[in-house]
């Protein structure tokens, strides 16, 4: 009595244990590698093989086998009643045969391809929400014993475990085929919905924050200008107030900049010119480029560079790209922007060949605040981030320090 208890938790064990070796992995070959490795321990058995059913075309074919000569049967189909597997799965009766020879419906043409030496076979229908998907298999018990009543009812639940497995890591391969999503694009999406919830959640914050801090700056910086105007002649006193005005002259601009951020308004979409926004945004820096000694080189594609945009918004994110790669160039020297019209989208090039960014500080740049410059409030590129995303583009950035930065703006034309 105690032994039969002994015998059944074992068998309990084992098949817990096989359960989670099996459901270990999607993938499903892996999925696969795990169940045979465990059938054949589990059962002593000298080979084994699952077949998987065709149901467009009436067949079984080898989804994996192991024992000799195993790589020989990857090509081997058998028709639905054909042999002990096709039969096994054209009736969904699972069976022992415990000499294969002398049993008619035994499929000989395995062994002559293999060299194996079938005596003897266990088989089992594999079925998953009511639906046969395949054949589970194992040949030659190891030693003279046969297979016995309670190695095919430990078959049969292994049988069900595999398909279950096996149906779940089949969908798994289909929705990634359907997405696509390489292991970097599905970081990519959850950078990219992270920036955003992000962003909405400054909008939220900053708003409060900017009218707060507004009305004492304007107090702080008006007595700063008032202690300046009545008391510059005392030097001390000077010193003190330029500190105070310059810094409040920072911090004004900055909840300017919050200020500005806040307000960006939804795109109202018309008909634009992008040659034509651009030349707007020269002229309304020329002073700027002329004073830090820096050129724009233009250059466009063939096709027409028009699309439907807010010409505003898109001017401002623009310029902000502009002023950044202005900024990476103290010493001067040439810019560049292109346009190109591709078949579904437009792309704007801005290209400097300043100090670059660090692969570190890369992933961080459209994030609000984030800047490696003493000047400005960081808010630039978070700012031309949210513009283009809100017209359904995006903003690629590749740069190398000391080298320069290249920014893609790919926008749609619909």
């Amino acid at each position: 009595m105690q032994e039969d208890v002994n015998v059944t938790r074992s068998k309990v064990r084992s098949l817990a244990e096989v359960s989670s070796l099996i459901n270990s992995s999607l993938e499903i070959q892996v999925v696969l590698a795990n169940a045979m490795k465990c059938v054949q321990t589990l059962l002593d058995a000298e080979a084994s093989a699952i077949f998987e059913l065709d149901h467009s075309r009436g067949e079984l074919f080898f989804r994996t086998a192991l024992g000799d000569a195993a790589e020989k049967l990857k090509d081997v189909r058998i028709k639905m009643g054909a042999g002990i597997a096709g039969w096994v799965a054209q009736t969904g009766e699972a069976v022992i045969v415990s000499d294969a020879h002398q049993d008619s419906r035994f499929y000989q043409r395995v062994d002559s391809l293999t060299g194996f030496q079938t005596r003897s076979i266990l088989c089992v229908p594999m079925a998953s929400k009511g639906r046969i998907v395949g054949v589970l298999e194992v040949l030659n018990r190891k030693g003279d014993e046969l297979f016995t009543e309670d190695d095919l009812e430990m078959l049969a639940i292994l049988g069900n475990l595999i398909a279950v497995a096996l149906d779940n890591a089949r969908l798994y391969t289909r929705l990634s085929e359907q997405f696509a999503l390489t292991e970097e694009e599905l970081k990519a999406t959850q950078a990219r919905l992270i920036r955003s919830e992000r962003l909405a959640a400054l909008g939220k914050l900053s708003a409060g924050v900017a009218h707060e801090v507004r009305n004492p700056v304007m107090v702080i910086g008006g007595f700063a200008r008032r202690l300046h105007k009545q008391f510059g002649d005392v030097e001390a006193v000077r010193k003190g107030a330029e500190v105070i005005l310059s810094e409040t002259e920072r911090l004004e601009r900055m909840v300017s900049d919050i200020e500005a951020f806040c307000k960006l308004r939804q795109p109202v979409k018309a008909p634009v010119v992008v040659s034509d926004l651009i030349d707007r945004m020269v002229d309304g820096i020329a002073d700027t480029l002329a004073a830090q000694g820096i050129r724009i080189n233009r250059s466009s594609g063939p096709q027409p560079s028009e699309l439907e945009a807010d010409g505003e918004l898109l001017e401002i994110a623009v310029r902000n790209i502009v002023t950044n790669a202005m900024e990476a160039m103290p010493g001067g020297g040439a810019l560049e922007l292109h346009v190109d019209s591709r078949v579904e989208d437009l792309v704007l090039t801005v290209k400097d060949h300043g100090c670059g960014i660090s692969p570190q500080d890369l992933p961080n740049v459209f994030d609000p605040f984030f800047t490696s410059k003493t000047r400005g409030s960081g808010l630039g590129l978070t700012v031309a981030h949210r513009i283009v995303s809100e017209h359904g583009g995006e903003i690629l950035i590749d740069s190398e320090v000391g080298k320069g930065t290249e920014v893609k703006v790919v926008l749609p034309f619909h």
